[in-house]
Order: C-alpha cells, then sequence, then structure tokens
C-alpha cells in the first residue's frame, strides 16, 4: 500500500504588527512554528480543534501517512482514545502510515490495542523496502504459527519470491517448519515429517490423508493426525493411520440422520468436487434399492428392523473404495531433508538434523 509523505510544516505565523514587542514564546513560534512548540514546551493537554479536523480529513482521504503524523502529535492518552474503536484493518494502515513517517506513538498505541494489526502494518513497509532483517524481527513477534500462516500469504498472493522469504528465514526462527507442518512453494505442496518431505503428489498421498480430512471441532485425538497443511487438510502419520482415521469419519457420518446426498455435500464441497457424481457413484457401488436420496443409516443398518446388516462391514468397506478411488491421484514423491530434488527455499526451513553419536574416545576403556 502505497503512503504519502508527511504534510510539509506550515508556515510560521504571520509577523507581528509594527512596534509589538514579541516575547520569547512568540519568537519562537516564529522560528519553529506552532507545533514544534507545543512538542518543546508540552502545552498541549488534548488535541486541538484544528488538529483534530486535519486528522479526520486524512482518515476520510485514506491517507495513512498523513493521518498517522498528525496523530503523533497528539498525547498517548488522546492517541489511545481516539483508536480504540477502529478496525484491525484500519489500525493496519495507520500504523503502516507511522511506520513510512517513524511516529513511535502511534506505533505504541496501536500495538497496545491490536499487536497483530501493529505488526501488519510494519511488516508492510518492511517487506516493501525490503528491510529483511527488520521484517524477521516483527514476524518473531507473530508466533511460529501466525508467521507460518503471514509468510505462506505472502508467497500465494506474489508479494514476495523465494529467494526473499529465504532472507527472512535467516532472520526468523519461527519460519522452520515442524514435522505435521507444510508449505506451498510455486503451486507445490511440501509436507513435513521426522526424517523426510513429502511433494510434488496430490493432498491424499502427501498427507497421508485418503479421506481428504480437515481438522474437526473439538479435536479427535484418536485419530492421531500429526497436524495441517496450509489449508487445514490433515497430515497423518502414514498411510494406516489415515486410512483408520478416514474409516471411522465414515462410520460417523453414516450414523447421521441425513441422505447418501446431503452426506456428500457437507463432505465434497471443495471447489471442483461434484457431490451428486459422488452420491450416485456410492449408491451404484451399494446397489440394490439403494439411491442418492436413500438414508445414510440404511447403508449399514437394516430399515426394517433398524439392526446392523450382517454385511455391514463389508458395505462401509464399499463406501470407503469409492471415496478413496474419488481421492486419489498423483503419488507424492518422498525425500530426506537433504535431497537435492527439494528446493532450497524449502531445505531452509527444515529441522536441523539430529546431531549424530559421538566417536567413541580411541583410549577409553570399552
Amino acid at each position: 500500500m502505497w503512503v504519502r509523505h508527511e504534510p510539509e510544516r506550515r508556515a510560521a505565523d504571520p509577523a507581528a504588527a509594527a512596534g509589538r514587542a514579541r516575547g520569547p514564546i512568540e519568537a519562537l513560534q516564529r522560528a519553529l512554528g506552532n507545533r514544534a512548540v507545543q512538542r518543546l514546551l508540552a502545552l498541549q493537554r488534548a488535541p486541538t480543534a484544528e488538529q483534530t479536523k486535519e486528522f479526520e480529513g486524512y482518515l476520510a482521504q485514506g491517507d495513512w501517512g498523513r493521518a498517522a503524523w498528525v496523530l503523533n502529535e497528539w498525547q498517548p492518552g488522546d492517541i489511545a482514545d481516539r483508536i480504540k474503536n477502529m478496525r484491525p484493518t484500519d489500525l493496519e494502515s495507520l500504523n503502516e502510515g507511522a511506520w513510512h513517517g517513524g511516529k513511535g506513538k502511534v506505533d505504541a498505541a496501536v500495538r497496545a490495542r491490536d499487536s497483530a494489526a501493529a505488526i501488519r502494518g510494519a511488516l508492510r513497509v518492511l517487506i516493501w523496502s525490503q528491510q529483511w532483517d527488520k521484517a524477521a524481527t516483527q514476524l518473531e513477534l507473530f508466533g511460529h504459527a501466525a508467521a507460518l500462516a503471514y509468510v505462506q500469504d505472502l508467497l500465494n498472493q506474489g508479494k514476495i519470491t523465494g529467494t526473499q522469504m529465504r532472507q527472512l528465514v535467516k532472520g526468523s526462527p519461527s519460519l522452520q517448519l515442524k514435522p505435521g507442518e507444510a508449505m506451498i512453494l510455486d503451486k507445490v505442496l511440501y509436507v513435513v515429517y521426522a526424517d523426510t518431505v513429502r511433494f510434488d503428489g496430490d493432498l491424499a498421498s502427501c498427507n497421508h490423508n485418503p479421506g481428504a480430512l480437515k481438522r474437526p471441532t473439538p479435536d479427535i485425538a484418536s485419530w492421531k493426525y500429526i497436524g495441517t497443511d496450509t489449508r487445514g487438510f490433515l497430515i497423518f502419520p502414514d498411510e494406516a493411520t489415515g486410512q483408520r482415521a478416514a474409516e471411522a469419519n465414515l462410520v460417523f457420518k453414516l450414523s447421521q440422520d441425513w441422505t447418501i446426498l446431503e452426506m456428500m455435500s457437507e463432505y465434497a464441497s471443495m471447489r471442483g468436487d461434484n457431490p451428486v457424481i459422488y452420491a450416485a457413484d456410492i449408491a451404484k457401488a451399494l446397489g440394490g434399492s439403494i439411491t442418492s436420496a436413500s438414508k445414510t443409516k440404511d447403508v449399514t443398518n437394516d430399515p426394517a428392523t433398524g439392526n446392523p446388516r450382517p454385511d455391514r462391514q463389508q458395505r462401509i468397506e464399499k463406501v470407503k473404495g469409492v471415496i478413496f478411488l474419488k481421492e486419489k491421484g498423483k503419488d507424492a514423491v518422498e525425500g530426506k531433508y537433504d535431497d537435492p530434488r527439494l528446493p532450497l527455499e524449502v531445505r531452509d526451513r527444515l529441522p536441523p538434523k539430529a546431531a549424530a553419536p559421538a566417536a567413541p574416545d580411541a583410549g577409553a576403556p570399552p
């Protein structure tokens, strides 16, 4: 976001009438201007009507640089009172304006009101001006999860390059990826595990997530996932764990009082998904009287008695097979942390290798 430069100083007051003796304050006003005098003598207890009008005018114009410059002349308590009801996006823009002009009181007030908005505003300026060390310092104030999300968003929007991201990584340990985390670079998903990275494949393979499951609320510990990727899809430690979680989720959904089509509309809700075809394929796999409009509980239970069908597990397997087949795509590539197929932008962010055990001293007793 471009922020205009701060306004020029106003001209000093007109000269006093001829023959009028100037006092020391008036002389100082003539030399430096009223605002400088107010700062030097700490005379102003509250913003003047002129300053308030000027600030509001700059806000109306979206001129955040000048707005921050004017606001910075107010007392800290008055600044805090004026910004207390501002929206986070406006606080972010205001602090961006403050950082363009180096106005510390505004930055302090915004941080006290909404630290995340203050950090984002500062980062706009620091990244735009390519001050990577200072930007990394601000990212550290975000914390690990927020820093990861912020930088991933910059990459997604093309606001930084992979090379520029590496500059940020040098000064921001929060950008290091941990097992169970992921990043996207040039539209390729990289999923980090304890010793390897899975990449260049589809979601089901990279994440060991054949059911394309997202993080539930509340968490379900029995699913044993180890994290989520940048889009919120679960990451499982291995394929078997991912399959068990997918089956547990399916059994739960089949027990609900909705139709197969309703179930798949809730499940297959991503862009490009077609729940109608999904439901039709499930009905076809089950056969008999089952259609897309059939109740999900009728898949595993006898509609007449409500008791579990003798072939209940086989029917669950058929539904699971349809889902796994639909979600399956390109198999991922797996490589160690130092695999040369991994871009430097990814390798820079991987966990440090565990230290090798020290070799025994040749002279030490066994």
